[in-house]
């Protein structure tokens, strides 16, 4: 096995999960097997409970692990769906150390950081690297780590710890660090003192970069290049100055001649099989389009776009289908700028909405007056997850006249009217629609459904269309939500307009308004799966009807 760990020592947030996809990627296109982990060194057990304020999306994988956003983009890059094994976080790291510790795995002895935790650290990337992937039946041969944080904070110490003794362990020829830091420009002169710094610092922890990459806001002149290579001694200086995100793997393949000093430095041989659509698909991506589409998110957290990335990649992957050839532009509004309804007409500009998921009681109301004027104005509108349910509760108060209609999520023991219910416990409603205190639902991540489930279409529904087959088919997607469309509704919604377009048992996944040019909400979420060669269809019709594009003939 061989690893190539990602870190970095200037400040968080400078891409290091975007090398990390991106050497992934170079390497799969030359035929290697890849896997990728994520170190979060927080003592959260897992994502879930993180804010997006702090650390964006919250990423779901096919087995209901909710990880770091990072993940999304390591799916998105390799084309490979991830298991619970490929993010590892400290409080994860502790409690399962602690539980064996209760069951007497330790025989009595005194538990200690070193050697107990770092031994599971271990362990756990390396059983993390034999996991195969995608259709693979073997191990993959290369495993790419990220470490994430800065180099040299308390929280990350054990980790950094754990990551030298592997580098011991495995030997200079299976193991090589890549730095990933800021060069810093002041009155037009990058400072290469901050990446000095960092190299330092990661050599005295004993673990010395064998790379960096030079993040910057514009390209490095040569001679700040050369004293960085001087003075922190590595052997390889590369430079990644901002641009779009998928073109990053183009730009370390093409110009930084990173795959050759990998292929030297650890053994790995030459790819001699041509790999089918190697680097078209990005290239496909990132070339310019025919077309321009705008579109606004209307989101409870879109003060922070990170929070909703995998809707704005996948929007990316969906323009480039060839039927389409479109460039998204995408603009973020809270829902804070529709406290006022005259300001609704500030949407007039755009050819599509999307209501994303959420949770909470925070912008509902904003959310609902965003949905009756993309119905009653035909705005193309994608409902995901809470925009499914928005859909509902604007239907039932503006077309079934239930003036009252809300979620169980929003309300404690008041007499109203429920569209949204808890279907996890299925605990039943009373005949006057009065909600009970039992039926109020915690908000503990092991009480949703999460993860890849199936449904199906309905039918003649535009949604099975959408899927490729009109008569309907069983579909999987990811899911992560506690509420549910109540199914005591669904007989007034069908005939008043609102259509069942894909169901689960009493899970109600879809719903649409056929009439409209594109009014669709759905229970999953499609940005998870969404990848570069196979954008969710969801993301195709709602562009195709965003361009007045029938892809339904």
């Amino acid at each position: 096995m061989k690893y190539i760990l990602v870190c970095g020592g200037v400040i968080s947030g400078v891409g290091k999960g975007v090398v990390s996809s991106s050497i992934g990627r170079i390497l799969k296109e030359e035929g290697h097997h890849i896997t990728i982990v994520k170190i979060d060194p927080y003592l959260n057990f897992n994502a879930g409970t993180l804010g997006p304020k702090d650390h964006g999306e919250v990423f779901v994988l096919d087995d209901g692990t909710e990880t770091d956003l990072d993940l999304g983009n390591y799916e998105r890059f390799l084309g490979s769906n991830l298991t619970r094994f490929n993010s590892i976080t400290s409080g994860r790291m502790y409690s399962e150390v602690i539980k064996r510790e209760r069951e007497g795995e330790y025989l009595g002895k005194t538990v200690q950081v070193v050697p107990h935790v770092t031994d599971h650290i271990k362990n756990s990337i390396r059983n993390a690297a034999c996991v195969p992937i995608e259709n693979h039946t073997t191990p993959p041969t290369i495993c790419v780590i990220e470490l994430g944080g800065v180099v040299g904070d308390i929280e990350s110490i054990t980790f950094i710890e754990a990551l030298r003794q592997m580098h011991v362990e495995e030997g200079r020829d299976n193991f090589v660090i890549v730095g990933v830091d800021y060069a810093l420009e002041l009155n037009n002169e990058h400072k290469t003192k901050p990446i000095q710094a960092s190299a330092k610092r990661a050599r005295e922890l004993g673990i010395p970069y064998d790379v960096v990459v030079c993040r910057s806001e514009r390209p490095i002149d040569k001679e700040p290049l050369d004293k960085i290579a001087l003075f922190t001694g590595v052997e390889k200086i590369v430079q990644m100055p901002d641009c779009d995100v998928l073109s990053v793997p183009t730009q370390l393949s093409q110009k930084s001649g990173i795959l050759e000093y990998l292929q030297r430095r650890l053994h790995i041989p030459v790819c001699k099989t041509e790999v089918p659509g190697k680097g078209e698909y990005f290239l496909k991506i990132t070339a310019q389009k025919k077309h321009l589409c705008r579109i606004a998110i209307v989101g409870k957290y879109s003060n922070h776009e990170d929070a909703y990335l995998s809707i704005k990649e996948s929007l990316k992957f969906a323009g480039a289908v060839d039927d389409l050839n479109t460039e998204v532009d995408t603009t973020y509004f809270d829902t804070s700028s529709f406290m006022k309804p005259e300001n609704l007409s500030s949407l007039d500009v755009f050819d599509g909405i999307i209501i994303p998921g959420g949770f909470g009681k925070r912008g509902v109301e904003q959310m609902v007056l965003v949905a009756e004027y993309a119905r009653t104005n035909r705005i193309p509108l994608l409902g995901i997850c809470l925009g499914m349910q928005i859909i509902a509760i604007e239907y039932a108060r503006n077309v079934l006249k239930i003036q009252n209609a809300t979620s169980e999520e929003l309300v404690t023991e008041e007499d109203i009217h429920t569209i949204i219910d808890d279907k996890i416990n299925d605990q039943p409603h009373t005949s006057d629609g009065v909600i009970g205190y039992a039926l109020i639902v915690s908000k503990h991540s092991n009480k949703m459904r999460i993860g890849r489930h199936e449904t199906e279409t309905i039918p003649g529904s535009r949604m099975a269309t959408f899927y490729g087959n009109p008569g309907g088919s069983i579909i999987s997607e990811r899911f992560r939500h506690r509420y549910g469309v109540n199914v005591k509704y669904i007989q007034a919604f069908e005939k008043h307009g609102l259509k069942i377009a894909a169901r689960h048992k009493n899970y109600i996944d879809a719903l649409e308004i056929p009439e409209n040019p594109f009014y669709c909400g759905v229970q999953f979420h499609p940005e998870f799966l969404s990848k570069p060669t196979e954008p969710r269809p969801c993301f195709i019709a709602f562009l195709a009807a965003c361009l007045g594009i029938d892809k339904e003939q």
